[in-house]
């Protein structure tokens, strides 16, 4: 059983009636950060079809046909196949598109997937979940700031408390560590409830750690609300990124290359079966490299390093460090929220590949060199920006500090060898400010 040209076209409208184009993975589509397929992006309904037939279509893959970038028009020309018969019908009304979608997507759940699989219910958002971003630069491990939220629960509790764990599972009772911000409430439909928070403290002490964060929700009837996997985020800091300029840094050796200097730390004590290796994302793919064992940092940490000399020539875009211990587990710094690691950093000082002294990065280097300020999809607290993908704290985010980075703000880490805050808008280091 095969699909027709118009089960194409009607797949592709359905497909992105909804979402859009990250410009960090498709930098040739766009320059936003996220860019929606239509101005409705949060509805299903005809306007991707309806753009089509306008000229101006916010659709960044559905313009006209340009040679030096033919993914700009990739949906035009799937649209345009049966001469805009099935784009046309799809454009008349939203029961029309509707339809068409029901046909498409019954063809291919009713006869390409076998009658043995069972298809379940719509996905329903967590009612409880949170999450946060972390960096360990410099020796210091920081975070930028953190949200907790509950989905559809107004009315229903009588107290929701952010709290977090330290690194043996034992619940934290430090008190000036976590600054837990005043409940907020979206409307996105159904209520939702939200508390930022942040650290106080410019790191974790070591010896502790951190084992992670938890949200915890008591009913008003007196019982416990779900438990469910995102009311508490995780945080592992057994192998870990030192994203700071002093370890983490770029090399410009000739003008032709400019190489990457990247370190790792491992939690003591120091094992010689550890495995330390660096997880590099590359144009050609993802491979894992051996990194180097430097010696310890300190009585908590010891010191892996690998240096790149030209990620040009490897095209090495994304990294983060893998640790496999001898009995083959596998732990991976997923940097608090998954992601990986840009290599958009700071330069090492001339000559050195592994730093071991304040090393000035001398310019303020953008993380992005596409507009990283957008309009959010919800709005943000009152006097933040949404700084790539995220609202942010202008007055207190490291990377984001007194507006989006390259765009009124700095990023404090491009500036800093040290110990380094964003307070009142201001990147400061000791008793100076930026």
């Amino acid at each position: 059983m095969g699909f027709s040209p118009s089960d194409m076209v009607a797949m592709v409208a359905c497909g992105h009636t909804l979402g859009g184009v990250h410009s960090a993975n498709n930098p040739a589509l766009t320059s936003q950060g996220y860019h929606h397929f239509d101005d409705t992006f949060a509805h299903f309904d005809n306007h991707v079809a309806v753009a089509h037939f306008n000229h101006g279509s916010p659709n960044p893959m559905g313009q006209q046909w340009d040679a030096a970038n033919p993914g700009s028009s990739s949906d035009t020309r799937v649209f345009s196949v049966d001469g805009n018969v099935t784009i046309g019908r799809m454009a008349q009304s939203d029961a029309a598109f509707h339809h068409e979608c029901v046909d498409a997507f019954s063809k291919m759940w009713n006869d390409a997937v076998p009658s043995s699989v069972t298809l379940k219910g719509p996905m329903q958002p967590l009612k409880v979940a949170t999450s946060f971003r972390s960096y360990l630069r410099n020796g210091v491990i920081s975070f930028n700031l953190g949200n907790a939220r509950l989905y559809d629960m107004e009315g229903q509790w009588s107290s929701f408390e952010v709290g977090y764990y330290n690194r043996d599972g034992s619940v934290g009772t430090d008190n000036s560590i976590l600054q837990v911000g005043e409940l907020v409430t979206f409307d996105v439909g159904v209520p939702l409830e939200t508390k930022a928070f942040n650290f106080l403290r410019p790191s974790i002490d070591p010896a502790t750690g951190l084992g992670g964060l938890f949200v915890n929700v008591q009913m008003k009837d007196g019982s416990a609300a779900p438990i469910e996997a995102d009311s508490f985020q995780p945080f592992q800091d057994t192998v870990l990124v030192d994203y700071g300029n002093l370890y983490t840094c770029k090399y410009k050796g000739d003008a032709s290359k400019v190489g990457l200097n990247m370190t790792a730390v491992v939690l003591a004590p120091y094992d010689a079966s550890d495995k330390v290796e660096f997880f590099l994302r590359t144009s050609s793919g993802d491979q894992l490299v051996r990194a180097a064992y430097r010696g310890p940092r300190d009585d908590y940490y010891n010191l892996y390093n690998l240096f790149i000399e030209d990620i040009d020539a490897i095209g090495l875009t994304d990294f983060t460090v893998q640790l496999t211990r001898s009995d083959g587990t596998v732990i991976r710094d997923t940097h608090g929220d998954g992601t990986l690691y840009s290599t958009s950093v700071g330069t090492c000082g001339a000559g050195e590949i592994f730093p071991s002294n304040p090393v000035p990065s001398g310019t303020i280097a953008r993380r992005r060199q596409l507009n990283p300020i957008r309009e959010a999809p919800e709005p943000c607290p009152r006097g933040w920006l949404m700084c790539n993908d995220r609202c942010t704290n202008t007055a207190s985010d490291l990377e984001h500090c007194g507006g989006c980075a390259g765009f009124g703000g700095i990023d404090c880490t491009t500036v800093s060898d040290g110990t380094i805050a964003c307070i009142q808008g201001k990147c400061v280091v000791t008793d100076e400010s930026y």
